[in-house]
């Protein structure tokens, strides 16, 4: 599976390898996903969502559930490079593709032969 997040989570113990990606290479990771079935969004903010349907072309839903991460599942970071000064504002600013930073994030649940994400 993999999961759309607007911030970098470790919600369950296991192995994440992470790996700082472009805006171009995100967005190819999300189309191809979506394309396969294999996308759900865990996008937390409109208008985080909102930018990645921009930057993708695909519809993003915006979620605040739980991100559950099972063995095997990539999980792709589109998330501020900044904290939002004041938390009020948190989801309701104008942000652009250059105030984000992008990766990709495999997660194993325990050790064994993992290959670099």
């Amino acid at each position: 599976m993999v999961r759309l997040l607007n911030a970098a989570v470790m919600p369950r113990e296991g192995i994440y390898i992470s790996r700082a990606i472009t805006a171009r290479e995100y967005a190819e990771a999300v189309r191809a996903a979506n394309a396969a079935g294999a996308l759900v969004s865990y996008i937390g903010y409109p208008e985080t969502a909102r930018l990645i349907e921009d930057l993708t072309g695909v519809p993003i839903q915006v979620s605040r559930d739980s991100t559950p991460v099972e063995d095997g599942d990539v999980l792709l970071v589109a998330r501020l490079q900044y904290r939002v000064a004041h938390p009020s504002l948190k989801g309701r600013m104008l942000t652009s593709l250059d105030d984000y930073e992008f990766f990709r994030v495999e997660y194993h649940e325990h050790d064994r032969q993992i290959k670099s994400a």
